[in-house]
């Protein structure tokens, strides 16, 4: 039982987290007070977070007396590129049967009859 509050205080933690970086990257400077008031802890409680995040976490922001701020250039931090690679089928349709084989052979698998000519 103590496992599923340790995995539940864990995902809450991580969720609190994720929307004290998202309304900061929304925004770029906030107060203090209104950060809390939006993400819904105590102003002492959004302090300790944004440590926790500062030390496990990539992103940069400060912490300027009352504000919180984020840097433009890691709000708009380039998202990671994936490529897609496509492989396109090519297939050529047999004269006689209309089998669809690979366009380097000779013969048609189906009916054997010469695909060139």
């Amino acid at each position: 039982m103590g496992n599923y509050v340790g995995e539940y205080e864990q995902k809450k933690s991580v969720e609190t987290e994720d929307k004290i970086l998202g309304y900061l990257k929304l925004t770029g400077r906030t107060n203090i007070e209104d950060l809390s008031t939006k993400v819904g802890i105590s102003s002492t409680q959004l302090i300790k977070i944004l440590s926790i995040i500062r030390q496990k976490r990539e992103f940069v922001f400060f912490i300027d007396g009352n504000e919180v701020y984020m840097p433009g250039y890691e709000r708009e931090r380039p998202k990671e590129v994936v490529k897609e690679i496509v492989k396109e089928v090519v297939k050529i349709p047999c004269k006689h049967c209309g089998y669809l084989s690979d366009p380097n052979a000779e013969k048609c698998p189906n009916c054997s009859a010469p695909i060139k000519a």
